[in-house]
This record gives structure tokens, sequence and C-alpha cells, in this order.
């Protein structure tokens, strides 16, 4: 087993089933009643159901320090870290978030380990084109630990979706403006696959904003612009703060986004 928790620091329990499938051992109780003999002897903990982390030689189950991006790279086995968590890894966070979200087909709850959240997103995109989310990811290690997390490009897309997810849209805001280098044909390649008109009125209205650093084309943007909603549509949603019609994008944008009210002066997004 010590070439299996070697090279599985986290590992859930159909891979831990599959190898001892392959040393001759198949029955699920007798597989059960190995995890549970390496359990007491604190060789693995137990971080939730069928998800398990090694305990390292010289280290106690107790004072276990565990990533928090290579666990909820694992909780599933179609995890994929997403929004906020996403930005971190990319190194474009303003702030670190005591969280961890990841997209999965899987209907599952948030649950907490250690000080950190795991929240899992589902989404029927994912269930109905698992394809086109693994075309927009991109695979990294964490201690020892292989895990996918979404691309820049789907990253930007799927912030602007979801700002929520991200701490709301200061947070949103001062992390895109730390982007300098964007795939733009991915991006909106994206983009346009989720069919949503109000993201691509989003994803529009903010590369206009840095089309220059971008190298956004007219082109480019026309691609959005054809595919805008065609009611107006408020930018953050239920709000009583004044908002400003955009009309090319048909959106209603808030006072303080326009003037980047929390940004120093000259700092664009």
């Amino acid at each position: 087993m010590d070439v299996f928790f070697h090279q599985n620091p986290i590992f859930r329990l159909e891979q831990f089933a599959a190898f001892k499938a392959q040393t001759g051992t198949q029955k699920r109780e007798a597989v059960l009643q190995a995890l549970q003999y390496y359990l007491r002897k604190k060789r693995i903990v137990s971080i939730r159901r069928g998800l398990f982390a090694v305990v390292p030689p010289g280290t106690s189950a107790e004072n276990l320090n565990i990533d928090s991006y290579a666990l909820a790279g694992m909780v599933t086995e179609d995890s994929i870290l997403s929004y906020h968590s996403a930005l971190e890894l990319h190194g474009f966070a303003y702030s670190l978030f005591r969280k961890q979200t990841f997209k999965t087909k899987h209907k599952i709850k948030s649950f907490e380990f250690g000080e950190t959240l795991f929240q899992p997103v589902y989404h029927k995109r994912f269930v109905q084109d698992p394809n086109l989310y693994k075309s927009f990811t991109v695979s990294v290690n964490r201690n020892g630990t292989d895990i996918r997390m979404t691309s820049l490009a789907s990253t930007y897309v799927d912030v602007l979706d979801r700002p929520e997810l991200c701490g709301g849209w200061e947070e949103v805001y001062r992390c895109l403006s730390s982007i300098s280098v964007l795939p733009i044909d991915d991006t909106i390649k994206y983009c346009l696959a989720l069919e949503s008109p109000v993201l691509c009125a989003k994803l529009g209205f903010f590369l206009e904003q840095r089309k220059g650093a971008f190298a956004v084309s007219h082109e480019d943007l026309d691609l959005l612009l054809h595919r805008r909603p065609k009611s107006p549509y408020y930018l953050a949603g239920k709000s009583t703060e004044p908002s400003r019609y955009h009309k090319k994008w048909n959106l209603m944008i808030p006072e303080s986004h326009l003037s980047k009210a929390w940004e120093e002066p000259d700092a664009g997004f």
C-alpha cells in the first residue's frame, strides 16, 4: 500500500477499490475492511464519505495539513476548480477566500473541512456537454495530486456569469483588472457555446472596456453583439443603486461600476 499512498495523497473510494482489485481483492467488504484498518492505524483520515487523505510519515492525523485546492479537485471524479478558486490558481485573485468552488455533474452538498468551505456547483450544461468543459480546462499538480481547473478563458466568462460565487462585483472587477493577457478567441468561443444572451452582453461590455489591452477587434465584439439580450438586463440584479442604460449592450450598469468607485485613479478593468 505504500506505493498507492505515495502516488495518491488524496484518493476516493473507487480509486482504492481499483488498486485493491489489481492485487486480487475485489469484494467490496474486503476493500472496506482494508480502509477501516488504515483508518484505525491513522495511516489515512476520512475527509467525507468516499474521500480520504494519506497521513505522511512523521505527521500525525491531528496535525495533517491538506492542500484545499487538491482536496476540492478530488471530491468527485469530474471536479473542476472554478470561479474564484480558479482565479486564485491562475494568480489573478484580489482576495483569498476560505472557500473552494468546483464544478461537478453530481448534485452534492457543500461541506466544511478544517477552516475551508467546499462548494460544488452543478451546471446543466456540464451534464449535457461534458466535452465542452474538458476542452476549456487545464491540469495542475498540487502537492502530488493532479487536478483540473477552468482555463483562463473560461474562468473569465464564468466569473461574469456567476459573480456571487466570486465575492461579488467589486471582487470580480478587481480580479479581472489584473489580467493583462487573455486568449480572446477561446474566451468568445466558450461564451458563445453557453448560449446565454445576457452573458454575451456582459462579456462584450467588459472586453470593449479593454479592447486595446486585449487586442479585441470589431469583428470579435460583433460576434457577441449579435447575441445580446433583446430586453434590458440589470447587471447587478436587484439593486437600489442608480444605474445607467448602456444601449449598445442592452445593459443597465450601476453608476459605481461605471465610475469604478473602489479603484485607484486611472485604474481600469
